[in-house]
Order: structure tokens, then C-alpha cells, then sequence
């Protein structure tokens, strides 16, 4: 009892006292022995007590992306390689041209090789498996150095053990693992141009492996990855030598004076063991490592492993240099766009949705990812024209404040002048109507000219076109709506009669007519829900379609807007629903976004569309649209997420959903990143206002 109880108190001390030992040590203890784990304890203890290094009391569970940094240009750029034609050129004058495998010629579609095991605990159906996997490798490696001085094991002696702690045939839970590392197996396209050419030189490339699986099961997922036959294949558990030691690479030269050279990722087995025996080296830059420092790790682990692999064997393979725009849509649009269309696909199988409406222009692009992932569903999906501002408007006389918030409120002190105001809303026949009643107030006696409501108005007259929309200017326009209110809501009764024909063709309203009451998913970017909100407003209430409609928001207004509680109640009672956050579910998100850094905006230029802004509907069926276009390059930043969507469709865990949280890590650890978000924003116009 008494060592139970010094042990409990030392491991309190030494582990769970200070918040970064403790999760460095949990981490680095499931991929190690014993020994390993425990020297690893006392360094980190060391580096504490003795270094002083007080960045271990952070609690990076909490926030384990905090301080980390993005590449403002191109990521891609930093591992550019040589072109595949001018590495064979330098490996062609060799006699020997030896390859590593995994990391090399073969990628996995997981970030660490060891969350293949995630595959094989789902179809084994056995919880933790992953763990104790891990665990049966050490164990078996312990074994085999208590035996023979050496630490390589084969498949067969790992899965000894592995059913010894499991109870799972060893035979079985081998065929199981052999089939999911042949699943997560991709073929490297750098090396997959590289290997080729060099046989075509009369080369005869051979592998050199640290690796338990052996010859033929490599052979065979180099196969399967792509890869030609190589002349030899000499894998570390096969000849019981190793890389790490430099004892397999004796086995490769068999005592020969030929020249001999080592392809490989891992720059001490690959490159300074390599030199050890004589072997020049080429060092291939392992991807996972290379795009680390800029990957979010605030996900969980499944969808964590697959987004950072997708990124990662992407970005730097070494095959591509790639545009800003085009990675601002592969990594932080990408993954967002993928699991927004897949929440929006469960919904609409959950409530038996019969019409998917992607509001212009933020639907664009999710309407392109939605019907590539889901091609089945193509006709249920309508790319719907509305805005902000058409809602707005065709609302006014059934949501006034909405309508004098939006239009008034919301672009007081930011520059607007009347003529735009009035243009905007579509009232400009009645601007010189609105200057005629109100002329401008004189300054009062004992106040200041300089202060900041009199600063445009000091002096006698009247307003004009030109004058800007300043405090006291609002305060009259307001009491002018107020005023003549059925005449500024007269303005749009075309414009509404034209959307009521624009809305029986999306919708087929015939249909409807027959008596099959519509259910209806309105899709939108957010914030307060006001897209979804007018429209559903328009076809229940106004023209009186026979249908259920839904609101789906990427995410909502946050706690530091002012418009935070503005949707609660359609979100309560199942007329709205946000993906991302909202003051009912992802809590820590809804409080960080902030709209006043532009991360409204950053969210809204992901989803770009070269399609411009649609302002109305005119009364002889044409519609009306802004000139205005942000300067982003549309086309680059859609390709990058519709590429992120393809290779998610094509990863085995395609299937697991992917949560608002998770989707919104990289976009959050995106706005942690001002220089990368404030070029980005200034380079593009964008606007934050309806106009």
C-alpha cells in the first residue's frame, strides 16, 4: 500500500503538476517503451525545473494551436522539388539506386503511420485497438533484443503478441492490417514519374526498408501503388538488420565496390547511416513533417489524421507550386465546404427535404462541392437567386426595423452618402423629397462645431446627394421612412410579383398546387439568418407557397456581434440550423469569431463566386445585379476546394461526418493570423455591407 502510494505521489509530482509535461508525456508514452517513455519524462522534468522553460504550463489541450503561425504566400513553394526528369538525370550515373518505402515512394492517407490502426480497430470492432497494437510491436520488440541483441521483428511475431493481449487470431487480425495499410497506400506521383523514367535508362532500382510486413507484402503494395517490379527488395525484418544501424545497407552492397546511393525521407536512417557505409544519400523532405508547423492540430483525431494527410501529401510532394488563392481554398475552405455538404446531406435525408436551395452567391461553390460529393441528389438542388438585399427589400413591409437596420443603421459613419442610400434601396425618386423636408440643423449655441455629430451638418441649408450618412443625417432619414413608409414599400411590389415567378420555376410549383407540400433546405453562409428568414418569409407568407422551410447557416452571428440573439428563436424552435457555431452548440468558437477582424469576411471570400451580387428582380423577368466584383481570383480559390473534395471523396474515412468544430479549426487558426487574412482582405475589396 505504502508503494502504491509513493508511486501515485511521485507520478502526480512528475507528470501531472505541470499541464505541458503531462500531455507531451501522455503523447509520447503511446508510441514508446517503457524505458524510452520514462527518459523522455525526465528531460521534459529537466527542462522545467532546471531550464526554466515556463512554455510548459501552457495548456495546449485548451489551446494547441495558440501562436501558430501560417505561411502568408504559397505553402507549397517550400518544398518544391527538382523535376522528376532532373532527379533521374542525378540518380541515373549509380549503380545502385536504392529507395525507401513508406514516406518515400509510398504516402499514407493518415498524418502518422500508426493511425492506420484506426482502420483496423473499426473493422475489428474493437475499442483501443490502436493502443494496444502499438503496444504488441513494443512488446515484441523487447522480446526479440532479449534474444538476439537486436530490435527487428516480423509481422508474424508482432501479431504473437498482439493476440496475446487481444485474444483476436493472430492470422486474422494480420489479413485485416495487410488490407487496411493496402487501403491507406497512395503511390508518391513524384517518385511514380521518377522510377519509371529510371528504367527506361536501363536502371534496375532496388528497395531498402526498415519495415516488420517484409519482401513480398511490400512488393505487393508497391504494386498496388503504381510502382513497376524492382530488381530486389531487402526489408529490415527479412535479413534481421536495420537502416537505423546501418547494418542493412552492408546487406545491399554485399561487399561490393559499386557506387551506391540511398533515396529516403528519413535523414538519419536515409542519410547519415547511409554516408556511415559509404552510400551517397538523397534526401527526400518527408511531408507529414514538412507541413506540420502549419496545420492545425485542434481536431479530432480521425478527421485530424485525414485532413492533415490530404493536405500535406498534396501540398508537398514536390510536384506542384501552387497559388495563395488556390491554397487559401484547399486548406481552410476545403475541409469546411466538404462537411457543410455533408451536414447539409444528412439533414435533407433526416427531414425528407424535396428542394436544396444554394442562395446566390455563397451557394455557388457549395452547390459544385455538394452535387460532385453527392451526384445522386444533383436534381433535388437548385442554385437560387437572393441576397441580403433583395430579402430585405421585399420584406419591408412585413420586417420594418429589419429593413431601416440593414439599410440606415448599419452604414451610419462609414462613408455612405444619400445617393447611395437612396439607391440602394431603390427609392432614389425620392431623394430630393427627403432634402426638401429636412434641411440641415444649425449648430446650437455652447456646443462645439468639432464635435462629431455637427461636424457635416455646422452649417445653414440643406442636404445634398453628396452628403455622407452620418449620425444625425440617419436620425432624419429614419423619421422621412418612418413618414412615407407605404410609398417606400410600394417601390417593391413588382420586384416582388417578378420573384414569385422566378420561385414557381425553382420550385415547380404545379407540383405543389397538386397537393404535395414541399419541404424546402435553404442553404446560406449567415449571420443573423436573414436570407433564409426573408425568403421563407416570402414563399410562406407572401406568396403563399404550400411548403416547410428550412434555414441551414454556416455559422451565426457571434457573441462579439451585436445581432447575437437575433436568430435565437428560429434556431429553438427548428426553423434554423448553423454547421460551424451558434450560441447553442460550439460555444468556444461562437465567442472567439469576430466580426470586427474581418473574419466574417474571411468566411463569406471562401465561399467567392465569379457570379456578381444579385440586387433584385426586375419586372419583364430580368434580374438585376451589382457591378461591383471582389478582385480575388474566384476560379483559383474554388479549384482548391473542389481538389480538396475530390481526394476526401476518395479517402476511406469519406464516410465519417464531419463535425461543425472540426470544420472550422483551420478557418479559426486562419483568422489567428491578421498578416495572412489582412493582405488577403485588402487584395480583394471585399465589402462588408449590402449595396
Amino acid at each position: 500500500m505504502a508503494g502504491r502510494d509513493i508511486h501515485r505521489k511521485l507520478h502526480d509530482r512528475l507528470v501531472n503538476r505541470v499541464p505541458g509535461i503531462r500531455e507531451r508525456y501522455q503523447e509520447y508514452r503511446a508510441g514508446h517503451t517503457k524505458a524510452h517513455s520514462l527518459a523522455y519524462l525526465g528531460a521534459l522534468n529537466f527542462d522545467y525545473y532546471v531550464l526554466k522553460n515556463r512554455a510548459l504550463l501552457a495548456d495546449s489541450v485548451l489551446l494547441p494551436d495558440e501562436g501558430r503561425k501560417i505561411v502568408v504566400g504559397s505553402e507549397s513553394q517550400l518544398t518544391r522539388k527538382m523535376s522528376p526528369m532532373r532527379m533521374a538525370d542525378l540518380l541515373e550515373v549509380y549503380d545502385v539506386i536504392s529507395f525507401d518505402v513508406f514516406d518515400t515512394l509510398i504516402l499514407r492517407k493518415v498524418s502518422e503511420p500508426a493511425d492506420v490502426f484506426y482502420a483496423l480497430q473499426e473493422k475489428l470492432d474493437y475499442p483501443d485497438l490502436r493502443r494496444v497494437r502499438i503496444e504488441a510491436e513494443q512488446l515484441a520488440r523487447q522480446k526479440r533484443y532479449a534474444l538476439c541483441g537486436d530490435y527487428e521483428v516480423d509481422f508474424e511475431e508482432i501479431w504473437t503478441e498482439a493476440e496475446r493481449l487481444t485474444g483476436i487470431d493472430a492470422s486474422y487480425g494480420m489479413k485485416a492490417e495487410f488490407e487496411a495499410e493496402l487501403l491507406f497506400a497512395s503511390g508518391n506521383p513524384y517518385f511514380l514519374k521518377v522510377v519509371p523514367e529510371l528504367l527506361k535508362r536501363g536502371k534496375k532500382p532496388v528497395i531498402c526498408s526498415d519495415m516488420y510486413l517484409g519482401q513480398e507484402r511490400i512488393r505487393e503494395l508497391l504494386l498496388h501503388c503504381g510502382y513497376p517490379e524492382f530488381s530486389s527488395y531487402y526489408v529490415s525484418c527479412d535479413h534481421r538488420k536495420s537502416k537505423h544501424d546501418g547494418s542493412l545497407y552492408d546487406v545491399v552492397r554485399n561487399g561490393s565496390s559499386a557506387r551506391c546511393i540511398e533515396v529516403g525521407d528519413d535523414p538519419g536512417s536515409d542519410v547519415r547511416q547511409a554516408h556511415r557505409k559509404g552510400f551517397a544519400s538523397l534526401h527526400y523532405q518527408n511531408v507529414t513533417a514538412a507541413g506540420r508547423p502549419y496545420r492545425t492540430k485542434d481536431l479530432s483525431p480521425l478527421i485530424g489524421s485525414m485532413y492533415a494527410s490530404i493536405i500535406n501529401n498534396y501540398l508537398h510532394d514536390g510536384t506542384r507550386r501552387l497559388s495563395r488563392e488556390f491554397e487559401f481554398g484547399f486548406i481552410y475552405g476545403g475541409l469546411f465546404a466538404a462537411g457543410y455538404c455533408r451536414y447539409i446531406h444528412s439533414f435533407a435525408e433526416e427531414k425528407g427535404i424535396d428542394r436544396i436551395l444554394f442562395l446566390s452567391r455563397d451557394g455557388d461553390i457549395l452547390m459544385r462541392v455538394y452535387t460532385y460529393l453527392y451526384p445522386d441528389e444533383a436534381e433535388k438542388c437548385r442554385y437560387a437567386l437572393w441576397s441580403r438585399l433583395a430579402g430585405t427589400k421585399m420584406c419591408a413591409s412585413r420586417m420594418k426595423s429589419h429593413f431601416v437596420q440593414r439599410m440606415v443603421s448599419h452604414k451610419t459613419d462609414q462613408g455612405y452618402t444619400l445617393a447611395g442610400i437612396f439607391d440602394t434601396m431603390e427609392i432614389s425618386d425620392m431623394l430630393d423629397r427627403f432634402i426638401s423636408e429636412y434641411p440641415k440643423p444649425e449648430a446650437k449655441e455652447g456646443r462645439t462645431a468639432g464635435t462629431s455629430m455637427l461636424r457635416a451638418v455646422s452649417s445653414r441649408g440643406r442636404y445634398t446627394p453628396d452628403t455622407e450618412l452620418s449620425f444625425s443625417v440617419s436620425r432624419d432619414l429614419i423619421k422621412f421612412l418612418d413618414d412615407h413608409w407605404e410609398e417606400v414599400c410600394a417601390h417593391y411590389e413588382t420586384e416582388i410579383a417578378a420573384g414569385k415567378r422566378y420561385y414557381e420555376g425553382i420550385l415547380d410549383s404545379g407540383e405543389a398546387a397538386a397537393g404535395k407540400r414541399k419541404k424546402i433546405a435553404v442553404v446560406d453562409v449567415g449571420w443573423v439568418g436573414s436570407g433564409a428568414v426573408t425568403l421563407r418569409k416570402m414563399l410562406c407568407d407572401v406568396w403563399n407557397f404550400d411548403c416547410d422551410v428550412y434555414g441551414l447557416l454556416a455559422g451565426t452571428a457571434s457573441a462579439k456581434s451585436g445581432d447575437f440573439g437575433a436568430s435565437v428563436t428560429e434556431m429553438a424552435d427548428g426553423k434554423l440550423f448553423s454547421y460551424l457555431f451558434s450560441a447553442l452548440e460550439n460555444r468556444d468558437i461562437w465567442k472567439l469569431h469576430d466580426p470586427a477582424e474581418g473574419h466574417n469576411m474571411v468566411l463569406e471570400l471562401l465561399l467567392c463566386s465569379a457570379e456578381r451580387s444579385f440586387r433584385g428582380f426586375a419586372g419583364d423577368g430580368q434580374y438585376v445585379f451589382s457591378q461591383y466584383k471582389e478582385k480575388i481570383d474566384v476560379s483559383s480559390v474554388q479549384s482548391g476546394i473542389m481538389k480538396f473534395a475530390e481526394l476526401y471523396k476518395a479517402h476511406p474515412w469519406s464516410s465519417f461526418p464531419i463535425s461543425g468544430r472540426d470544420a472550422a479549426a483551420p478557418i479559426m487558426l486562419l483568422c489567428q493570423n491578421p498578416d495572412y487574412t489582412g493582405s488577403l482582405l485588402e487584395d480583394s475589396g471585399i465589402r462588408p455591407n449590402i449595396e
